[in-house]
């Protein structure tokens, strides 16, 4: 009998241990508030947990063959995290939570590192626009190989007592875009530690501004772009249409969002959209009229079931100008405001100065006419 007890024993215990097997992430809390380390790559968000606690930011500088970071370049670098994650810190607050995102380098030095990559940086586009897409996936594994051989996650996570962490690598380059490499939940745990590219100059005339080191980081906690169509989450046209129109200032719109991108501050915000896909908010009303992008797990990029394959790609046209165009625009307005003024008080002159000549002409005929008298 002892026997048959025994036998029926180790038969249930494979039947669980086999259904368990099959999704282990079934069983996991999306909210995991243990102790550091313990659930690291079994989290449904990847490296990066929730915009609602503790987070670690390492800040990485690439040193590719075209790279001349001077300590003008770093600091500026720094300066524009600083205000971006001041930002996130107090639009948290908007919606009750206590964003604490550690990144201060000068106060906690293991959070830099300088990685060489000894191959040119691919593409003036930047991460993601490269011609030679061969190039960008190279650069993205050699990132995400130089991570996992250099920095102990264990160790920082166990340090600052997080269960929450994300790259930044600063390249000294300049592109058109920035661009983050998120972890789309799946089996596989493809790109679980997620990184986000951020380019120091646009061009020769434009630094990146704080607004773009913001939008990056939101990437990393499940925020998605709002400027253009996007199959696996559900991004339609009309989606992207209305966004625009009804929360124009939100940041994840991009070069789209209806401002100024300025040097000093981020004027963008997080709107109820962006704040449920970061997992801010458990349910908006927008998903009454696009249920399609619905998230399966919040602060993740996980896969909509819906059917994208008769969508056209769409992107909305840029409507942001950065400060220095700004002030160009601006100081164009002032002069044609000005040159207008001028033109004006030109004619009013020469009006006045030809009734001044007039009434004097006729001042002397009446004159002559007495004199003749």
């Amino acid at each position: 009998m002892k026997k048959i007890i025994t036998i029926l024993a180790l038969l249930l215990c494979s039947i669980s241990l086999c259904s368990c097997s099959g999704s282990k992430y079934d069983e996991l809390s999306t909210r995991y508030d243990g102790e550091p380390y313990s659930d690291w790559e079994e989290a449904t968000t990847g490296s990066t947990k929730y915009l609602d606690n503790q987070t670690v930011l390492i800040s990485i500088f690439l040193e590719d063959q075209d790279a001349l970071w001077s300590s003008l370049d770093m600091e500026l670098a720094y300066n524009n995290l600083d205000i971006a994650c001041n930002y996130l810190i107090e639009e948290g607050k908007r919606y009750g939570k206590d964003v604490d995102l550690i990144y201060d380098t000068k106060k906690y030095p293991d959070l830099e590192y300088h990685f060489t990559y000894n191959k040119p940086f691919p593409g003036s586009a930047g991460v993601g626009y490269s011609e030679n897409e061969q190039d960008t996936v190279d650069l993205v594994r050699a990132t995400q190989d130089y991570i996992s051989e250099n920095i102990s996650v264990e160790d920082i996570m166990k340090k600052y007592n997080v269960n929450s962490i994300g790259y930044l690598i600063f390249v000294d380059n300049e592109a058109d875009e920035a661009c983050a490499y998120n972890f789309k939940y799946g089996e596989d745990k493809y790109y679980y530690n997620e990184i986000a590219f951020i380019n120091l100059r646009w061009d020769e005339e434009r630094n990146v501004n704080p607004d773009t080191y913001a939008h990056e980081i939101l990437h990393l906690f499940g925020a998605r772009d709002l400027y253009y169509t996007s199959k696996g989450d559900g991004i339609t046209r009309e989606f992207v249409d209305y966004v625009a129109k009804e929360y124009k200032k939100d940041i994840m719109l991009g070069s789209s969002t209806d401002g100024v991108s300025w040097d000093d501050k981020v004027t963008s915000e997080i709107t109820n959209i962006t704040a449920y896909f970061i997992g801010w908010l458990d349910d908006i009303s927008e998903l009454n009229e696009f249920p399609e992008i619905k998230t399966r797990y919040a602060a993740s990029y996980t896969q909509s079931a819906y059917d994208y394959d008769n969508e056209k790609p769409y992107q909305l046209k840029s409507r942001k100008l950065d400060e220095k165009q700004f002030k160009k625009v601006v100081l164009g307005k002032v002069i044609e405001v000005a040159l207008f003024i001028f033109v004006v008080i030109s004619i009013i002159k020469d009006i006045m100065r030809e009734k001044e000549r007039k009434r004097v002409s006729e001042a002397v005929i009446v004159v002559d006419e007495w004199d003749d008298i």
